[in-house]
């Protein structure tokens, strides 16, 4: 629009199948517009759309430090400006994680094309604050597990954007954690560790496994608490049956039960598929209570998603013989179904659920 801007709302869900009468419901909305000038709590949009005059185009940008409970879809040349926009340091920590939030999402549902939502990720590589930085990793963790069954030439190619992304900012920050270091900056440092681990960077992937040996060789400062999660699992997967058996050790023995569940999460991660058969077997005995009894599924995910999901089907009763109904039994299936993503899964998913009672997790499942 010339000398403004048109605002429309609409029915957003994450499947991008509102009906008619989902998308007639209208909702009286502050747009909360930024500029340059200022930051306007209004306008307030009360109908289906509206026009804004505004003078200068060159920067706006609706919902003000994302105060309002909505996605704002913007056209691709529009985001590109906005990334423009923060590194002039124009927006606020709150924006550029909304930003990266509303993008990700909208690009998930279909409403945005993922080339935009990597066209502002790759603006930020600057970036120093540790929420933002936890919304990024955690995007492109979204992506990648979106795209697991894609052609290996793809998930290698955002294997690499991840590391043209990360690795800077993971080798400056290191992982030679300082006693009394902020806590923020340690879980920037962790989280940015971990995601330059798996997309295959080989200086992260070699201080992971020598962490990993000295730690089982009995130096427990080796591995720093923080990194302790990824270092296993990075260990299982550049390793085999003898780091899955360190690591089952370690599960048995350990006292604490943060200490299990960390063994148990890496575990997860192995590649050797006589020690996933192993696992996956222990999951029903006693071995492993019900409240432990899904950490391990985000790692087995990713290397045996299939075979999981056979698993689960063929030993539906003594899951949730052993779980028990209620809350429990969501939060075993929703990461294992999230990770099932072709239209022949969901298909298989729904006939299967379609004979089970999922009354006590259905909203979990939807």
């Amino acid at each position: 629009m010339s000398g403004g801007i048109h605002v429309q709302q609409n029915r957003f869900l994450e499947n991008a199948d509102a009906s008619e009468a989902e998308d007639g419901t209208l909702y009286p909305i502050f747009l909360a517009l930024n500029t340059k000038a200022d930051v306007q709590k209004g306008p307030l949009l009360v109908g289906r759309a509206m026009k804004i005059p505004l003078g200068d185009l060159d920067f706006f940008k609706l919902n003000s430090d994302h105060v309002g409970i909505y996605r704002t879809l913007y056209a691709p040349d529009r985001l590109n400006k906005l990334a423009q926009a923060m590194k002039k340091g124009l927006l606020s920590v709150e924006d550029r994680i909304g930003l990266i939030a509303d993008a990700s999402a909208l690009a998930s549902s279909g409403y945005q094309k993922t080339t935009a939502l990597f066209d502002l990720l790759e603006n930020m590589g600057d970036e120093i604050e540790t929420l933002v930085w936890n919304q990024i990793v955690s995007c492109l963790n979204t992506v990648q597990d979106a795209w697991k069954f894609e052609k290996k030439d793809v998930r290698e190619s955002l294997k690499h954007f991840t590391r043209r992304l990360v690795v800077p900012r993971a080798t400056l920050l290191g992982w030679g954690f300082e006693k009394g270091e902020d806590s923020l900056l340690t879980r920037q440092m962790a989280s940015l560790f971990e995601s330059a681990a798996f997309a295959g960077d080989a200086t992260f992937i070699k201080a992971a496994v020598e962490m990993f040996d000295s730690f089982i060789a009995g130096h427990e400062s080796a591995i720093h608490p923080n990194l302790r999660r990824a270092v296993y699992a990075i260990a299982l997967k550049h390793g085999g049956k003898k780091e899955y058996k360190d690591l089952l050790a370690m599960y048995l023995e350990a006292r604490k039960q943060d200490e299990k569940d960390n063994a148990l999460r890496g575990m997860g991660h192995t590649l050797d598929p006589d020690c996933a058969k192993e696992l996956l077997d222990m999951m029903l005995k006693k071995k492993i209570n019900k409240e432990s009894i899904s950490l391990p599924i985000h790692g087995l995910s990713h290397g045996w998603s299939e075979i999981l999901w056979a698993w689960m089907k063929e030993n539906w009763l003594a899951i949730s013989t052993k779980i028990g109904n209620g809350l429990a039994v969501g939060a075993f299936v929703t990461p294992l179904s999230s990770f099932l993503g072709t239209i022949g899964h969901i298909k298989d998913a729904q006939a299967f659920f379609a004979k089970q009672d999922t009354s006590y997790f259905d909203q979990k499942l939807a």
